[in-house]
């Protein structure tokens, strides 16, 4: 199971972005409104599953990861 997965920002869509952790591109669906605050390419991000386990969202440096 994965919790979270932290790399370089590859390729945004509309749904989805493409992180390169380690020389591996992993698709990743996330909400609309987590890709649009995303600058640019090549911006190193960490993504977490909801409880939901359907989509990764980004979570600000001061959240408590204990509460997903």
């Amino acid at each position: 199971m994965i919790f979270y997965i932290e790399g370089i920002l590859a390729h945004q869509f509309e749904d989805s972005v493409v992180l390169d952790a380690n020389g591996v591109g992993y698709q990743v669906f996330v909400p609309t409104l987590d890709i649009e605050s995303l600058s640019q390419a090549e911006e190193k991000i960490k993504l977490f599953k909801n409880k939901t386990k359907k989509y990764f969202f980004i979570l600000p440096q001061k959240y408590n990861y204990n509460s997903i």
